[in-house]
């Protein structure tokens, strides 16, 4: 199973939920900020480096697929020692990876200091949802899920934002310095609040599991990074083989094992199954906006990278202003579905707004579309969480928030992934012998994000249906 924090078989001093929830809040930011906050550099990053978006995603891609892979060891190994331990270690690890980034020289030591960043990030990562459902009281939950909701989305598309202002008056290395001062006052925090822990059971690593989920994930990745394998006849043919060979054994293992990897068994509760879905598409709907929004206002609109932090923040404000007030508003009314499905909506008519962008797209619509975006996330994200976690017994909640963070950063790694098989596909049918930076290439850039945004559309159509399915499951019991 995915380990988590198992808050519920220890006991942990809470004298203020609030106060824990501001620890978790300022460290947990710090994690999921990094995770986007490259993103607008991609364009200067890949200049800098002399190499093409297929090996500069990757700076994303390999932070994100260290989380991934670490989420479970993380709560595995909190279980083991303890909460406050493991939170410490977290945000030492990524203190280091944040400074070893900011003296990279090379692009492949550049990758590699990123997976140690995102080390890190998985144990920050790995248990804030379990310790909020364990701390709040019932009436309280969707208030606090929905505040935590904000702070994760806000900080995933504030990432970039940051990062633009930092590039553009400081340097692309500044945005990995300034992560070291916050990582301090992160660990001062955590110190100080998050009290030690009692650990009532020895838990064990599953590395067979953990080896066959890599492997999987790093030949599926693959195949939708690297165009040269589409073209490679037999090796093509290898690497599906091999990844359906691996995938086979992984579910088989995780099936089999007393302490699995993934706690497969809890998608048979059919609300946690739609919930973890519906994060996944929806993760990976923001990670292909948040990519594809800077190249798009650097290549058409040719806007410096502070202009294009400001308007990466647009979506966030409407998220922060709303993800809390629908939390609320569900804590009252008991009517989350109805508020996912309506925030789903709202997707669906942002997405198709964004998919309408050209060569000659006004400044106003490109705010009101994201904007729109933004409302329809904070409209939908304290909902989803909440009915996500609805049915799963208190003793498996922390396994089930581990699982829910690994979701989430899935969808993020397949969002990335997607943006760059698009691209390659889209420069290939318009320029058959292109080279050189996607910013020099506009009209790819408008013809990648329509076809995105049209399969962003079809998968807010799939958690509409997860959601009225959900629904129609609900009223049965």
């Amino acid at each position: 199973s995915i380990g988590m924090l198992s808050v519920l078989s220890r006991r942990t001093i809470v004298s203020n939920p609030w106060m824990i929830f501001l620890s978790t809040a300022f460290v947990v930011s710090l994690a999921v900020i990094d995770s986007g906050v490259i993103n607008v550099a991609l364009p200067i990053l890949s200049h800098y480096f002399d190499v093409n978006f297929q090996i500069i995603q990757w700076l994303i891609t390999a932070y994100l697929f260290a989380v991934c892979l670490m989420i479970p060891i993380a709560g595995r190994l909190s279980d083991v020692f303890s909460s406050r331990q493991t939170y410490l270690f977290g945000i030492a690890v990524f203190i280091i990876g944040s400074f070893l980034c900011s003296i990279a020289t090379q692009i492949h030591e550049f990758i590699f200091f990123r997976v140690i960043q995102g080390i890190g990030a998985s144990f920050l990562l790995a248990n804030t949802q379990a310790i909020l459902m364990h701390t709040f009281p019932k009436a309280l939950r969707g208030r606090a899920l929905g505040i935590n909701s904000m702070i994760v989305a806000c900080g995933a598309i504030v990432g970039p934002s940051l990062g633009g202002f930092l590039i553009q008056f400081l340097g692309w290395r500044s945005i990995f310095y300034i992560n070291i001062p916050i990582g301090l006052l992160g660990y001062l925090g955590t110190f100080i609040y998050l009290k030690q822990d009692e650990k009532t059971t020895k838990e064990q690593i599953d590395f067979s599991g953990m080896g066959l989920f890599a492997i999987s994930l790093l030949l599926f990745l693959g195949l939708l990074s690297h165009e040269e394998l589409w073209q490679a006849g037999y090796i093509t043919y290898l690497f599906v083989i091999l990844f359906f060979v691996f995938s086979a054994l992984f579910i088989k293992r995780e099936l089999t094992a007393l302490m699995p990897f993934i706690a497969l068994s809890l998608f048979r509760i059919c609300s946690f199954l739609f919930g973890t879905v519906n994060m996944f598409f929806v993760n990976l709907i923001f990670m292909i906006n948040s990519i594809l929004l800077p190249y798009y206002l650097m290549s058409v609109k040719l806007f410096y990278p502070a202009i294009v932090g400001l308007f990466l923040l647009i979506s966030p404000l409407f998220v922060g202003a709303f993800a809390p007030l629908s939390g609320y508003v569900g804590d009252r009314t008991q009517r989350f579905i109805l508020l996912q499905q309506v925030g789903v909506i709202g997707f669906i008519i942002a997405l198709s707004l964004i998919s309408l962008y050209n060569l000659h797209t006004s400044i106003l619509f490109i705010v009101i579309s994201q904007s729109l975006l933004g409302i329809a996330m904070g409209i939908y994200l304290s909902p989803n969480n909440y009915l996500t976690f609805s049915d799963v017994s208190f003793t498996k909640i922390g396994v089930a928030s581990g699982l829910a963070a690994f979701s989430r950063n899935f969808g993020r790694i397949i969002g990335v992934t997607l943006c760059s098989a698009v691209l390659q596909i889209v420069r290939a049918m318009l320029f058959k012998n292109a080279t050189g930076q996607l910013v020099h290439y506009p009209e790819v850039i408008v013809l990648s994000n329509k076809v995105l945004m049209i399969l962003s559309i079809v998968f807010s159509v799939v958690i509409l249906f997860l959601s009225s399915v959900n629904t129609a499951v609900k009223k049965r019991i």
